[in-house]
């Protein structure tokens, strides 16, 4: 039997702890790893320890809120896919049912040639940082031996629930998680659950902002530098491109008009459109995404306005507002709000001055919604006063 073993290692069982995360992969962005797992086994007198097995993992992002994951063992396959049906904040809600099949026969009775399973996970994830994030998860199972004598004691199916927990690290491309698996279903000859873990290393493709953010980056590395530029970009402009409660899509119009003043060449319009665009990502959960265009925007703060300075110190606010990092919202809103003050930006002005009465406590919240007031009621700006009357 010892001399079996490596080769089981590869074959692997579908019941191994494989859960996943809630969050797909954006469209078009792929995701390759592999996995050690093992667990506990179905029949102890056969197999007395849990036998580690190794999956080969792929994952592509289909758009959506969906990707596809397959999984490969040297005699076997699955596959699942993912859909995110709820994002709220932080929280990420997904179903990921999957099926696979394993080829092996069994030692002892050779009319058993492989084990079928089909499984649906119900999956709630929370990002605790921006790099880090925990899953736990429901799911129920259907498991069935594949046998060429199906009158035999070997066709044995089994139908069973099961709660996991995961936890997941990321540095850059690369991802680290680690899951563990009860399963509700008693093993043959002891009666006791049963249980699976599972650890799995994962290098994925750069999303389209992140690749965007990249290229920002190095753009800003070899652009020279010619003093202070005037914004291209008006507020009214800006405000146009927002549909109020639907940041979604608000979010397409945004790509639209980032695409055009790429082609216009328009580097300050790009910069504040990408401000925008983070706002939007944010608003929809996404302090990340929303996290990583903002680095881009500040690689390339030589080639921006005050303007978009501005915008940018507005939006890392709210970012940390999400993230109820409320001393380094403050900071960043105070500085834009002095800046806007400086440059008569009135609108800007008066929006981060509420936005401060949104992070701070008390008096202090209190001076701030006034001084929002008082700055939209006396403001020659239009956008700025109908804020005022909003209010």
């Amino acid at each position: 039997m010892v001399r079996w073993l490596p080769l089981l290692a590869l074959t692997g069982c579908m019941s191994l702890s494989r859960m996943n995360g809630a969050k797909p992969l954006e469209k078009g962005q792929i995701e390759v790893g592999l996995g050690l797992g093992a667990r506990t086994p179905d029949d102890p007198l056969l197999f007395p320890i849990p036998v580690p097995q190794g999956p080969v993992l792929f994952r592509i992002g289909l758009g959506g809120d969906v990707d596809l994951g397959l999984r490969g063992y040297v005699l076997g396959s699955g596959f699942d896919l993912r859909y995110r049906f709820l994002q709220r904040g932080r929280w990420h809600f997904a179903v990921n049912p999957g099926v696979g099949v394993v080829v092996f026969p069994n030692l002892f009775n050779p009319a058993q040639i492989g084990t079928a399973e089909a499984t649906m996970p119900v999956i709630a994830e929370v990002d605790a940082s921006r790099w880090l994030s925990a899953s736990v998860a429901a799911h129920v199972t259907y498991r069935e031996n594949l046998s060429l004598a199906p009158d035999s004691t070997v066709a044995r199916f089994d139908v069973y629930g099961g709660l996991g927990g995961r936890l997941e690290a990321r540095a850059g491309l690369f991802a680290f998680g680690a899951s563990l698996d009860g399963l509700l279903a008693p093993t043959r000859f002891t009666g006791l659950p049963g249980f699976a873990i599972g650890f799995d290393a994962r290098l994925r493709t750069r999303s389209a902002d992140e690749a965007e953010a990249r290229h920002q980056k190095r753009q800003a590395r070899s652009a020279p530098s010619d003093g202070p530029v005037r914004a291209s970009l008006d507020n009214d402009a800006v405000l146009a491109l927002w549909i109020a409660g639907d940041p979604k899509a608000s979010e397409k119009r945004i790509r639209d008009a980032l695409s055009q003043a790429t082609r216009d060449r328009d580097t300050d319009a790009v910069l504040q459109l990408r401000t925008q665009l983070a706002r939007a990502r944010a608003l929809q959960g996404d302090p990340d995404g929303a996290d990583t265009i903002l680095d881009g925007v500040q690689s390339r703060l030589d080639e921006a306005s005050e303007v978009t300075r501005i915008r940018l110190g507005l939006e890392r606010g709210r970012v940390y507002r999400a993230r109820d990092d409320r001393a380094a919202a403050v900071t960043a809103l105070e500085d834009a709000f002095e800046r806007a003050r400086a440059r008569e930006q009135a609108y800007l002005a008066v929006d981060a001055a509420w936005t401060l009465s949104t992070v701070t406590e008390g008096e202090v919240a209190a001076e701030w919604e006034k001084r929002a007031k008082e700055l939209a009621g006396n403001a020659d700006d239009p956008a700025a006063r109908s804020w005022h009357d909003m209010r």
